[in-house]
């Protein structure tokens, strides 16, 4: 199951977005207009530079200048991302009152954020629909809405081991190399530092068979099983037994 997570982030046990590079903390911030109003809106952050014009800017994440050059709060700045129906969004609620309406019924707006990796820049927001119900629905094409598959990224370990690996392979492989054109090597001498290798392999060689040679399966027979025999028969493999020894 997803969970929603601060910080223009959202993560689940797959996908990972992260919108925080479409944040402004200047007064740049995404512009668009429709045939009445101009929209400003910011991601994850507020509108300070607006703080002369419109009530509690910085807290304000989407905001519209009306044809009487009025800003109207579309809804308080969120940096919580959710997910709905496989789509990005990110909803700033709480905005100024609907008119006529009751005060309980605010201005709210949904960013639809797609990944669209044609995009130059960061893109721009749309208005998507006119306003229903004081609802605003803006889509917005950038690649910063495009997932990062968590599943392929690599973990600290992950790294570690492509390093390392990466370095043994150029050590031997240079180490070939240098052994060929210096000192003319062939075969296993080839190998850099071959004699460490090959004391190296004894020794594991050699340990492993002292160790196999404690298991009783291994390095004794199992003794003769003279049970049930007929006496005459006993006898025989009694003797045969001192026999060998």
């Amino acid at each position: 199951n997803a969970a929603e997570t601060p910080d223009c982030t959202f993560k689940n046990d797959t996908l990972s977005y992260d919108l925080s590079k479409l944040k402004q903390d200047s007064a740049e911030y995404y512009e668009t207009t429709d045939s009445k109003n101009k929209f400003i809106l910011n991601v994850c952050n507020g509108l300070s530079e607006l703080k002369d014009d419109l009530k509690d800017a910085k807290n304000v994440g989407a905001s519209l200048k009306n044809d009487k050059e009025k800003w109207i709060s579309l809804g308080k700045n969120n940096s919580e991302l959710f997910i709905q129906n496989d789509e990005l969004f990110l909803r700033y609620g709480d905005g100024d009152a609907c008119p006529d309406q009751s005060d309980e019924v605010k201005r709210e707006t949904y960013i639809h954020f797609i990944c669209d990796n044609t995009i130059e820049g960061k893109g721009t927001p749309k208005l998507l629909i006119s306003p229903r119900n004081c609802v605003y629905i803006f889509e917005w094409k950038t690649s910063a809405a495009c997932p990062v598959d968590k599943a392929e990224s690599l973990s600290g370990w992950g790294v570690f081991f492509t390093i390392f690996f990466i370095a043994l392979l150029v050590y031997f492989v240079g180490g070939i190399v240098y052994n060929r054109m210096v000192h003319n090597a062939v075969g296993f001498s080839q190998l850099p530092n071959w004699e460490f290798w090959r004391d190296a392999w004894d020794f594991v060689k050699d340990m492993f068979l002292i160790l196999m040679a404690q298991c009783p399966s291994f390095g004794r027979r199992a003794p003769r099983n003279y049970r049930n025999l007929p006496r005459d028969d006993e006898n025989i493999l009694i003797e045969e037994e001192f026999e060998e020894h």
